[in-house]
């Protein structure tokens, strides 16, 4: 029995730690990790905790924590923070699933900047 259960468990680890590919679309200029994305098809790709998010030429890394939702999303949406003209990413919902990417980012907080959303589509 302890045997079927070690078995069982190893392709079910290797199948949640396996990476996903989303397409997102940018509506206007974000910036991840101090690189600038312009509008445009991009895809995200997410293994483990981390995000690779690829614009045309541009490819940017960024650490992510993912978060689930109770609720699914209906589409992909992304939430940034705009900071002195900037429109910093914060976090990507996924559409058609409750899952939530919250990027590990060190922007200084500055009081009274709103956070806006800017909705896409994903097909994963």
């Amino acid at each position: 029995m302890t045997r079927f259960v070690m078995v069982f468990a190893v392709p079910v680890l290797a199948l949640v730690a396996s990476a996903k590919t989303y397409d997102v679309k940018v509506f206007e200029p974000i910036t991840v990790n101090g690189k600038t994305v312009q509008p445009g098809e991009c895809k995200a790709n997410v293994e483990g905790a981390a995000m690779t998010l690829k614009c045309g030429k541009v490819t940017v890394d960024s650490a992510v924590k993912v978060e689930q939702s109770v609720e699914k999303f209906r589409s992909t949406s992304m939430k940034y923070e705009p900071i002195n003209g900037r429109n910093y990413l914060r976090e990507v919902r996924i559409g058609g699933t409750n899952m939530k990417l919250v990027l590990d980012t060190d922007v200084s907080q500055t009081a009274g900047s709103p956070s806006s959303e800017s909705a896409g589509t994903a097909r994963p």
